[in-house]
């Protein structure tokens, strides 16, 4: 089982440089509905959740100014995309980049663990988990690398490129101290472990965005 879990992980590792797909599809799905919008750039949703997002071409602030409390929205996330709010009337979205409580990344953890109750499904579910993470971090990147000065956008790709060498680092020395512990449990904890290398550094850029 361990090896089986090594070669998840090494497919899982190769996440952050694989290619777009071809046709984008939104991974995570929500039905919302909407409650009011407040400046700067707040949408608050009838469920309380409260989402920085940001406007563009396809939905304005006055878009969404004449919206009526109750209109039904969809709460969104892919890899190409990162996390949208979309007005399902038009299909127009605008992005987010705050305020969700509960990422849609953790949601499809948590569906995926109910769905693979066993060890070997349990972890994978991890491991997938952290594939997702690397994804947004991705995201995340591209969009700072778009709003920065060459300069700038040269540290932090030195940046990008030394953490990427830090998580190959982190991901081996977790690897070598799981490797010496029995029990099918550990196989678990050794997959959180690696979801959470990434998940800090996917929530660390995204943060930047959002100054």
């Amino acid at each position: 089982m361990r090896t089986q879990i090594f070669a998840v992980l090494s497919c899982i590792i190769l996440a952050w440089d694989a290619p777009a797909l071809a046709q984008e599809q939104w991974e995570y799905h929500e039905t919302v509905h909407y409650q009011e919008n407040h400046d700067p750039q707040m949408v608050w949703l009838k469920d309380g959740r409260q989402l920085q997002v940001v406007y563009g071409t396809e939905i304005s602030w006055e878009a969404v100014e004449s919206w009526r409390p109750g209109r039904p929205l969809a709460l969104l996330w892919s890899a190409q995309r990162g996390l949208a709010l979309q007005d399902t009337a038009s299909g127009k979205w605008i992005t987010v980049l705050n305020g969700w409580q509960i990422h849609p990344i953790e949601k499809m953890r948590e569906q995926c663990l109910n769905k693979n109750p066993v060890t070997m499904g349990l972890a994978e579910c991890y491991l997938t988990e952290a594939a997702h993470w690397d994804r947004m971090s991705n995201w995340a990147y591209k969009r700072l690398q778009a709003r920065l000065k060459p300069e700038s956008r040269r540290a932090l790709q030195q940046s990008q490129r030394e953490w990427l060498k830090f998580r190959e680092a982190q991901v081996r020395s977790i690897q070598a101290v799981y490797r010496e512990r029995e029990g099918s449990i550990t196989q678990i904890h050794y997959a959180q472990r690696v979801r959470q290398v990434s998940k800090d550094q996917a929530l660390l850029l995204n943060s930047l965005l959002e100054d």
